[in-house]
């Protein structure tokens, strides 16, 4: 467990998914998170995705306010002055009307690092548009750019974009409280997806761009005959990955007995591969889709090259790769008592991180406990439910 985490306090008001798991990697870590949410429905996960909240609001206390109170800015006030991070997801300017935005809370807490998560930023011509994911993924090339040669473009089946986000504000998150440690300011830390998922597309334009113009999936390097998902012959899908000479090697000498047509000495040659690629290509599909998947699955893997099954989502669980690795883990909800499936943080560490997780709060399941913390009396506490300024938990 580190220990330095455990000191750190974030005042979390982001919703859904970017900013729930950037806070649920940095309370993995042992930072303390309070999850600041509407008196009335709270985050929306909460109805429509309860899986998916129980996971990523993990190891987080509740508040509920209704921050068009005075009373409820007022405690707000009082966490922000506490408080080490500051993250809120909104469209900008709605933090800033509820009095929250960075200068207002910079005032409270000069040294606090505030972190704003959104789809396209705090500036441009695109910021105060609503987007989600996919909108995200359209806009940055993500899903427009060449990846197949057949397939038509398909978005991922995670929430790439919105996962990004959260990674990527957890990590700025750090670096600018290492920052913080040495100048004792704080640190406004303005994340957009679409930059980062841009900044992704943009490593590799050099080969998605030739005179101005945008490459095919036939003209661009980045697209290869042998780096692509293939149908076996019941119906199942692997991946190929190809893409180093010493590994078309193998899969050519390991093939070309049976597949003669393997053996013939243009397909060694790189330059010969590329200029050909389309025909490779299916000459390559029409021999996978000749043999079952366990014929791969054992030539592949006795052959040093580079494949793996294309999983559903029950195959994943059932990975023994990633059942050794420990990446699902199961816990027990003593709410439904039922057992519910998460994922552990994505790093292995040599000192390992705490283990005593606590599941996903109830709306305003602490906010007594925070308000006592703040030095709120009973009778004020009372007097904050029957205005409605706080939640009850539900």
């Amino acid at each position: 467990m580190f220990n330095y985490f455990k000191q750190l306090k974030v005042i979390d008001l982001s919703l859904l998914l970017p900013g729930p798991y950037c806070t649920m990697l940095l309370g993995d870590l042992g930072m303390e998170i309070i999850k600041v949410e509407d008196t009335r429905r709270g985050d929306d996960t909460r109805v429509n995705s309860r899986p998916i909240f129980n996971m990523v609001n993990r190891n987080k206390k509740s508040i509920a306010l209704d921050l068009k109170q005075e009373a409820g800015r007022e405690i707000l006030r009082r966490l922000v002055a506490e408080a080490d991070v500051f993250i809120e997801g909104f469209r900008p300017g709605v933090i800033d009307r509820l009095g929250f935005g960075y200068e207002q809370v910079k005032e409270i807490n000069p040294q606090i690092v505030y972190c704003s998560l959104s789809g396209f930023g705090q500036t441009g011509p695109y910021k105060d548009r609503a987007g989600h994911d996919l909108n995200f993924l359209a806009l940055s090339g993500m899903v427009g750019i060449p990846s197949h040669m057949d397939l038509p473009t398909t978005r991922p089946a995670s929430r790439v974009a919105d996962l990004a986000g959260g990674l990527v504000a957890a990590f700025s998150i750090l670096a600018a409280l290492m920052e913080t440690q040495y100048t004792k300011e704080g640190q406004y830390v303005d994340v957009a997806m679409t930059d980062i998922l841009a900044t992704w597309v943009g490593l590799v334009m050099p080969v998605l761009v030739k005179d101005g113009k945008a490459l095919s999936s036939k003209e661009s390097l980045i697209v290869m005959p042998g780096n692509d998902m293939f149908e076996t012959k019941e119906g199942k899908w692997l991946s190929l990955g190809l893409n180093e000479d010493k590994f078309w090697i193998n899969f050519l000498n390991c093939l070309q007995e049976e597949f003669p047509v393997l053996g013939l000495e243009q397909w060694k040659k790189p330059a010969e591969r590329i200029r050909k690629k389309v025909e490779l290509h299916h000459l390559i599909k029409g021999i996978i889709l000749s043999k079952p998947n366990s014929y791969w699955e054992e030539v592949f893997s006795s052959q040093d090259i580079p494949w793996a099954p294309v999983n559903n989502a029950v195959e994943v669980m059932e990975d023994p790769h990633l059942m050794a690795r420990q990446i699902f883990q199961e816990w027990n909800n003593p709410e439904t008592g039922e057992k519910e499936r998460h994922v552990r943080f994505p790093v292995l560490f040599s000192t390992p991180l705490h283990e005593n997780h606590t599941l996903a709060p109830a709306l305003g399941q602490n906010t007594e406990e925070i308000l006592q913390g703040l030095h709120y009396q009973p009778l004020d506490i009372e007097k904050l439910r029957q205005i409605k300024a706080v939640g009850n938990q539900s």
